[in-house]
């Protein structure tokens, strides 16, 4: 890893430390392995993800029934609330970071670009993230905020229900 992944390793990991919440993948430690390569150990999610349930259900033509996408779409809301609490912008929600139990329950994962916000009303200007689930804001260039995040999710509540 050069220094810059290695930071983000970091951080990441850092960030995942003040998160704890049934809905966010739970940090265990970080280390070197014996090739100096940084790792970090969280929870496993069993079920995959979010994008591969898509696939799966599109393949199929079988669409995913109200009642799991409102259950799926509750505990991902949840969970980017207590993101947001913490004061942290995740900036990076797509269905891809949105692990899964095999009991379907969600597990965002993936801070690797999350920011920290010294205040509820500060802004983000850096432009990062998966193109197809960019806020407005951020396509344009413009300062963000959490909102970015609620985008983000109703995207993700857009393709759960379309596949």
């Amino acid at each position: 890893m050069n220094e810059e992944e290695k930071r983000n390793t970091y951080r990441e990991a850092k960030i995942l430390e003040l998160l704890s919440h049934p809905g966010i993948i739970h940090f265990r430690e970080i280390y070197k392995n014996s090739a100096g390569e940084l790792c970090i150990v969280m929870d496993y999610a069993d079920g995959g993800d979010l994008a591969k349930m898509i696939k799966e259900r599109k393949s199929t033509g079988k669409r995913l029934e109200e009642g799991k996408i409102l259950g799926l779409f509750a505990q991902m809301v949840l969970a980017i609330k207590h993101v947001h609490d913490r004061k942290i912008l995740h900036r990076d929600l797509k269905c891809g970071n949105v692990f899964l139990t095999k009991g379907d329950i969600v597990k965002l994962g993936d801070f690797g670009i999350a920011r920290m916000l010294d205040q509820t009303s500060d802004f983000a200007e850096t432009v990062v993230g998966t193109p197809y689930y960019l806020s407005p804001e951020i396509v344009q260039a413009q300062a963000y905020c959490y909102k970015t995040d609620v985008w983000s999710l109703g995207v993700i509540l857009y393709e759960m229900c379309a596949l």
